[in-house]
């Protein structure tokens, strides 16, 4: 029998055929109830909950999964449009969180009290009148039929804080962006503004109010940057950055053909990049933006090539990007690769001053990129990285699944604006290796013809039926540097029939060594770009 996925027919769906009979089973993402039930526990060959009878899915009676499937909420609809003031498709009304759907109302609520009178913030936010208007305490109420925010909580304070200083002159402004440094921050130019002499602030030509000098450092923008560890060095950007050029350029891709023996173990650690990283610690951009700022907010889970272990750090190629954050150990922070974002060292360890331990990461790239295409995109990205696993590891229940669950909601909820994901990078496969079946050691063998399609579209069906992410948003994996039959199966994601679901080209960058699966620091960078640069087109 042959079983495939069709994705992109209204709600979430399998389609299943036969060779006897052709049956279409629509399952809607949060219809729980629909769910048929298994006449036999041995259907489930992988004691995930859910087995395959009658040519259609079922559910396993008695298992954490029938659990979980009768007690996940349904999703409430929101009313009004209104309530979803960021625009990320989720809104809050009567207390409680609400989807925005097609029969939500452009109309604005209609207040249920005639003599209430509304009272805002300085930003025009509505102010909650009665502290039992937030019966969660996470800031936000409800009142009055209208979403508000408590007086004096961290939201209100966010709020406020998002608001960008003005300079108090345009000279500080030395390329005419609009945006200046003064006082070790980050300001924007008000053009109604005048100096304290009371003239207008002359917008258009800033270097006016700048004296003469024939020191070439006065006109560079990095003699504005706060101090750092690292001493001034005079004119630090006269000298153009040689990236990588330490690094071995193994662009040859492996001419061994798929079904020979598989390269499995990883991490590799035996072989480091030959050059150590430079011993200058990167200068962060310091920025006015805060994680309450972020956009597009990002999930990244796979295998090892997800931390890029033993790759090299370029001060200049992978210095932080102040629009770009990082869901660390220590919280939502300005993305930089000495932070621990996952598994305890990887990137880095925390410690901004150990300047060997720390490792080139693409979801980096990825967001350093995107903040170029887009100049109004904030990026945030959480990391989940289960190196040397096989894709049944993300199977409902299983550890890789359990963890990206958790992980994602905690990271959601460290962002009261935020509810739910914008986009999923998946890059994993080095396990599974084979166009037929799979080589991790972990699956009974011999496994399915179509185990790795199979696997694949059932995690994309399973993450889509979370609350925080759904069929309209961006799932797009990168293929591996060899594995070419898992690769196959990777790029189907680019001819099938959802619009939402793609594949970047990873095969043949190079790698830290001659013949291995881990990307080195070049072919993290520019998988990372790929990567952006495939979500800005289908977002």
């Amino acid at each position: 029998m042959l079983r495939c996925y069709l994705r992109g027919i209204g709600t979430a769906g399998i389609f299943v055929a036969s060779l006897s009979a052709i049956t279409l089973l629509i399952i809607p993402s949060f219809t729980h109830a629909a769910t048929p039930v298994c006449e036999f526990a041995s259907s489930d060959s992988d004691n995930d909950g859910w087995g395959w009878e009658n040519d259609q899915s079922c559910i396993v009676e008695g298992t954490q999964a029938a659990v979980s499937e009768q007690t996940a909420p349904e999703v409430v609809y929101c009313q009004y449009l209104s309530s979803d003031d960021d625009n990320d498709g989720w809104g809050w009304e009567n207390n409680a969180s609400c989807k925005i759907g097609a029969d939500s109302s452009t109309d604005t609520p209609t207040p249920q009290d005639s003599n209430y009178v509304a009272v805002t913030d300085d930003s025009g936010r509505l102010l909650c009148q009665s502290a039992d208007a937030d019966p969660d305490g996470d800031g936000y109420g409800w009142e009055n039929n209208a979403s508000c925010i408590v007086s004096g909580s961290t939201v209100a304070t966010q709020t406020t804080q998002t608001t960008k200083p003005y300079c108090s002159s345009a000279a500080v402004d030395d390329d005419n962006d609009g945006w200046g440094w003064e006082n070790n921050a980050s300001c924007k130019v008000d053009p109604n503004a005048t100096e304290a002499s009371g003239t207008p602030i002359e917008t258009t030509t800033p270097d006016t109010t700048q004296p003469e000098t024939t020191t070439p450092d006065t006109t560079v923008p990095d003699t504005t940057e706060p101090v750092t560890t690292e001493p001034e060095t005079p004119a630090p950007d006269t000298t153009p950055a040689t990236p990588d050029t330490s690094e071995p350029e193994t662009t040859v891709p492996e001419t061994t053909p798929a079904t020979t023996t598989p390269d499995t173990s990883e991490p590799e650690t035996t072989v480091p990049d030959t050059t150590p990283p430079e011993t200058v610690e990167p200068k962060p951009d310091a920025t006015a933006f805060l994680p309450s700022d972020i956009t597009d907010l990002i999930l990244v889970t796979g295998q090892s090539n997800t931390q890029g272990s033993n790759t090299a750090v370029e001060p200049d190629l992978d210095a932080p990007h102040p629009r770009v954050f990082a869901y660390t150990r220590n919280g939502w922070q300005v993305a930089a690769l000495h932070q621990s974002w996952d598994n305890g060292a990887h990137p880095g360890n925390g410690d901004a001053t150990d300047l060997v331990n720390r490792h080139n990461n693409f979801a980096l790239h990825f967001g350093k990129r995107l903040a170029t295409l887009d100049e109004t995109a904030v990026v945030g990205f959480i990391l989940v990285s289960e190196p040397g696993e096989g894709i049944g590891h993300w199977d409902q229940g299983n550890q890789g699944m359990a963890r990206t669950q958790q992980k994602t909601l905690e990271a959601i909820n460290a962002l009261p604006h935020k509810s739910s994901l914008d986009g999923i990078l998946w890059h994993q496969g080095e396990t599974d290796w084979l166009l037929e079946g799979t080589s991790d050691v972990d699956v009974p063998q011999p496994a399915p013809v179509d185990y790795y399609p199979v696997k694949l579209n059932d995690l994309i069906y399973n993450l889509r039926l979370e609350n925080w992410f759904d069929e309209s948003k961006p799932f797009i994996c990168g293929e591996t540097i060899k594995a070419e039959g898992v690769n196959t199966h990777l790029n189907s994601l680019n001819t099938d029939s959802d619009s939402k679901t793609a594949c970047v080209e990873g095969a043949g960058l190079p790698a830290i060594r001659a013949g291995g699966n881990h990307f080195n620091a070049v072919a993290l960078r520019t998988i990372g770009q790929r990567y952006a640069e495939r979500y800005y087109s289908i977002r």
